[in-house]
């Protein structure tokens, strides 16, 4: 039995649809063990979400636009359609845990003069209230409001390492600076704790596949090449933030087998991959 599975997302959203694409054009088995339907609006505009009838439904006209043209014309979510949920971006990204490493430092960083020092625990705690505020977390209650189905979770992925130079007129959030600092490990560490507990047990968390992450926190190049915030594809190569269709590709891949968990189906799901790979 296909597992129906549920995606909503902001921009980001663009990548996995475009790798499920090329899943499908290569007749990856997967495309068969899974059904993605596809929700979501650029920016922070899934704000104009709300809970009804136990559906989750646009308060805004371009956001139901939105969803009807990505989803085939479905207008709203409608939890009992599917066997599972897939939230991805929405505001959870390394930026915050980032602005807060450029103005502060904690046991076990690399020395930073002119920083004041907080514990760990004072930083993990005041990112969690952060990333709990975020749509990621917000929708994640939503929809543990009304279903007791899974809900999973993604973050926004890390900045490309073709990452722009920026003449100060642009920040880029000190990404370059953490990757090269030693540190980004433990500010990755931090990042993942602190956005599981500000979903606080409402999604469970996939983190980016570590095959598409060097030097810790960046994304490699050759997933960002070509990148669109667009389903169609349009747009290419827009900025470092957004990834393409084979970081969608590999996501997928890996990721498969956390929803064959779910349910009776985890063989099932690895049969799949094989026959895709042969």
């Amino acid at each position: 039995m296909t597992y129906r599975l549920c995606v909503i997302g902001n921009s980001h959203v663009a990548a996995f649809k475009l790798g499920w694409d090329q899943l499908a054009a290569r007749g990856d088995a997967l495309t068969r063990a899974i059904a993605p339907t596809f929700f979501g609006a650029p920016r922070d505009g899934l704000k104009n979400l709300a809970v009804r009838d136990g559906r989750l439904v646009p308060t805004a006209d371009f956001v139901r636009d939105h969803f009807a043209r990505m989803s085939g014309g479905r207008a709203d979510v409608d939890p009992a359609v599917y066997d599972g949920f897939l939230l991805v971006g929405l505001g959870a990204s390394m930026k915050r845990a980032l602005r807060f490493y450029r103005t502060h430092r904690w046991f076990g960083l690399q020395q930073h003069p002119g920083r004041p020092v907080t514990s760990r625990s004072f930083a993990r705690a005041f990112l969690a209230e952060g990333y709990a505020g975020t749509r990621l977390a917000l929708i994640a209650r939503m929809l543990s409001g009304v279903t007791d189905k899974p809900v999973f979770a993604t973050p926004e992925p890390h900045w490309s390492a073709l990452m722009p130079d920026h003449d100060g007129k642009k920040s880029d959030f000190g990404w370059a600076g953490a990757a090269a600092s030693g540190d980004a490990d433990m500010i990755a560490r931090l990042f993942t704790e602190a956005v599981t507990d500000g979903i606080g047990g409402h999604a469970t968390m996939i983190w980016q596949p570590a095959v598409t992450v060097e030097r810790g926190i960046v994304t490699k190049s050759a997933f960002n090449k070509g990148a669109s915030r667009f389903i169609t594809g349009d747009g290419a190569d827009s900025d470092a933030a957004h990834m393409n269709a084979d970081y969608g590709a590999v996501w997928w891949t890996e990721a498969a087998p956390r929803f064959g968990l779910v349910r009776a189906g985890p063989p099932r799901l690895r049969r799949a991959r094989a026959q895709g790979a042969s």
